[in-house]
């Protein structure tokens, strides 16, 4: 069921942690020679970018529900945050939701 976008604005501390956090997990992928699944970027700055995106997403989402900061990293088949939600985050604004069909069907997808 689509919903209207909701706007949440992170401060520049919250912005950080979201950066520092993408940045531990595109050195750990590196470090581990993760391939990056589904045509994600492996390594480099758009493997990073796509790192930082992902942790800003589940940043937003998390203080909009008023939930711990993400901390996370190599965790790729638990739910991002507390509740059983899967954070996707979309680096243009027409992208839409993907669910592919491994995905948990009891977790909670948020756009």
């Amino acid at each position: 069921m689509a919903r209207r976008p909701v706007i949440v604005s992170l401060s520049q501390e919250q912005v950080n942690h979201a950066r520092l956090l993408g940045t531990l997990r595109q050195e750990e992928a590196e470090r581990k020679g993760l391939q990056g699944k589904h045509g994600g970027a492996t390594e480099g700055p758009r493997g990073q970018r796509d790192h930082v995106l992902g942790a800003l997403g589940e940043t937003a989402v998390a203080i909009h529900l008023g939930l711990p900061l993400p901390t996370s990293v190599n965790t790729f088949h638990a739910p991002d945050l507390a509740g059983n939600i899967q954070v996707r985050t979309r680096s243009r604004h027409y992208y839409d939701l993907i669910v592919r069909d491994n995905d948990n069907e009891n977790e909670v997808f948020v756009l």
